[in-house]
């Protein structure tokens, strides 16, 4: 016991410390210094001594006590960055936002908005307005031409039909006219046409006449 005691004051006061308590090589960690530290420990890539937790952050793209965890693929940069205790985005790529930029801008020019308000930051594509362009432009002025237009299609095809019922009118006049007079010679009385079965002969014969007519 006694040389104990006086080994440990030797150590003590020469100012070296014991075997267990000397700093591991660098990338170690454990009791006896024989695990690795994480491989994305940032800095010198040192980590805690007994833990194994990274002493100075992580290398860019990873998050958490021990570097272990990847950042989100959405975060901007070239690697992907993210804050290295929670894993939220420093910044997002185009078109995104969000903490973790899962959210997506909408109506922004060039895709640009803010990470946490969505603002458009270079302003509105073109047609959109409001704080976050999710307003529509509608251009007044277009709509009174819009009703005046729809007004003379409508006026036209009223007009197409009145045309085509008046030239139906004028046709069928005009086939009964020849009809008749095919059938009923000058000088005749309509009682020569014979009975009423004669006249419907007749008119079938104008309907068919009609009828081949069109189909010509």
């Amino acid at each position: 016991m006694l040389l104990m005691f006086l080994v440990l004051r030797d150590t003590k006061g020469s100012g070296t410390t014991l075997p267990s308590e000397k700093e591991c090589p660098f990338f170690r960690f454990g009791a006896n210094c024989d695990r690795l530290c994480p491989s994305h420990c940032g800095g010198n890539g040192t980590c805690e001594r007994y833990s194994g937790e990274c002493l100075h952050g992580c290398l860019p793209g990873y998050f958490g006590s021990f570097c272990k965890l990847e950042c989100d693929q959405n975060c901007g940069g070239d690697v992907h960055e993210c804050d290295k205790l929670t894993g939220t985005c420093l910044q997002c790529r185009a078109g995104l936002t969000g903490e973790f930029c899962q959210k997506k801008c909408f109506n922004c020019i060039r895709d640009v908005c803010h990470k946490q308000t969505m603002e458009c930051l270079q302003g509105c594509a073109t047609g959109y307005t409001g704080p976050l362009c999710d307003e529509e432009i509608t251009d007044n002025s277009v709509v009174p031409l819009v009703i005046f237009f729809a007004g003379l299609v409508l006026l036209a095809v009223i007009l197409s039909t009145l045309i085509k019922k008046r030239h139906q009118r004028a046709d069928d006049v005009h086939y009964k006219r020849s009809y008749t007079e095919s059938y009923i010679k000058p000088g005749d009385s309509t009682s020569s046409v014979g009975d009423t079965s004669e006249l419907f002969d007749i008119m079938e014969a104008m309907k068919q006449r009609r009828s081949d007519d069109a189909e010509e």
